[in-house]
């Protein structure tokens, strides 16, 4: 009995062996030509914008004909078939009138019947398995459309690839603003950085800096910056740096003069000029100098 149920499930495992061979035949060219589809769709809207070029469409090219693959591949082999669910096939799929999934069942106790009626249960389904044509009753067929369809997807794709594409010159471009835009990003936070950790600023100083290089930047790390919206946002920062600039070197001057003048203001020779010093007056320091000089 062991014997005669060996080669039962020895049957049933080749049967589902061949039933994935047939599965991976339908399967495996239509995940392909999903993704082949796809790599269309993507070929078609790179000639319409500037997405991607050529060399970028082969690699997604090949990239979503292997995905389709092995998505398709994984729909074959991805489910785990039990031995019952194989013998459930082949009753199917030969006309077997249930026989062996029943002595699957009988074997694995979920039925009990007495040993005799199993015994002659097993031989008839070995007897049923045996006379079961497998090449006429599950045939190993080819979708001859579907590789139609990827053998036109294919030229398209391959046309797509070796002809000029129309955008490439405004995709060049566009690269070349955004490593430009990407340069600029990293001057700015090298400057910043280096506000940061310069122990000569006072605090108010570095927040004065650092406000017109934080708002540059987060216009810069937007996303989707045109040229002339970079250009407008860098001149605006260089603007204001320079102001900023401008106003710390007065502020700097305008202390440097008082501690200059306050001695003389003191000294009743050089009050004048003293007094012009610390007003900021240099037209009227230059003519109190003189006067002091005579």
């Amino acid at each position: 009995m062991d014997a005669d149920f060996q080669e039962l499930v020895f049957q049933l495992r080749r049967w589902h062996g061949r039933r994935r061979v047939r599965d991976a035949l339908l399967w495996l060219p239509k995940g392909l030509l999903a993704g082949l589809m796809l790599a269309l769709v993507v070929a078609t809207a790179a000639r319409l914008r500037p997405l991607l070029d050529n060399t970028q469409l082969a690699y997604l090219a090949l990239g979503a004909g292997l995905v389709g693959l092995l998505v398709g591949l994984l729909v074959v082999v991805g489910r785990r078939v039990t031995l019952v669910e194989q013998a459930r096939f082949a009753d199917r799929q030969f006309g077997l009138k249930e026989r062996a999934e029943t002595a699957v069942e009988i074997h694995e106790g979920t039925l009990s019947v007495p040993p005799e009626i199993a015994r002659l249960q097993l031989v008839d389904a070995v007897t049923a398995v045996s006379r079961v044509d497998t090449a006429r009753a599950l045939p190993l067929r080819v979708n001859g459309r579907d590789w139609a369809f990827i053998g036109v997807a294919l030229v398209v794709l391959v046309t797509a690839v070796l002809l000029p594409n129309p955008q490439e010159a405004a995709l060049k471009k566009a690269r070349a603003i955004q490593q430009t835009i990407a340069e600029q990003i990293e001057s700015l936070e090298a400057l910043q950085e280096e506000i940061q950790q310069n122990d000569s600023l006072t605090e108010e100083q570095q927040q004065e800096l650092l406000q017109p290089i934080e708002g540059a930047l987060q216009d810069l790390q937007a996303g989707d910056v045109s040229q002339e919206q970079a250009v407008a946002t860098l001149s605006e920062a260089e603007a204001d740096l320079r102001q900023l600039a401008a106003d710390n070197n007065t502020g700097e001057l305008q202390r440097r003069l008082q501690e200059a003048g306050q001695p003389l203001a003191e000294n009743s020779a050089g009050q004048s000029l003293g007094q012009s010093l610390q007003n900021g007056d240099l037209f009227s320091a230059a003519s109190a100098a003189a006067q002091l000089a005579d």
